[in-house]
């Protein structure tokens, strides 16, 4: 399988990437946030990274709601 890397990516910035990958799909189901703060150099490549810290939204029953209300799209009828 081919991979394709966007070009709009550095890949001094695939370890970052791939960290809060790893953490995406933790725990159970549901929408989470993922939060993680960079040191960058004056270039802008990464140096080091916080542990991402992953936030499951709650209720569970209005993530849906909230995922709609932050990308602008009308909730499925």
């Amino acid at each position: 399988m081919t991979t394709i890397v966007p070009q709009d990516i550095r890949p001094e910035w695939f370890n970052v990437i791939r960290r809060l990958q790893s953490v995406a799909h933790e725990g159970n189901q549901g929408l989470a946030v993922l939060q993680i703060i960079v040191l960058v150099d004056d270039k802008g490549n990464p140096i080091v990274w916080t542990e991402p810290k992953r936030t499951k939204l709650e209720p569970w029953r209005l993530a849906g709601q909230v995922l709609h209300l932050l990308t602008g799209d009308s909730p499925p009828t």
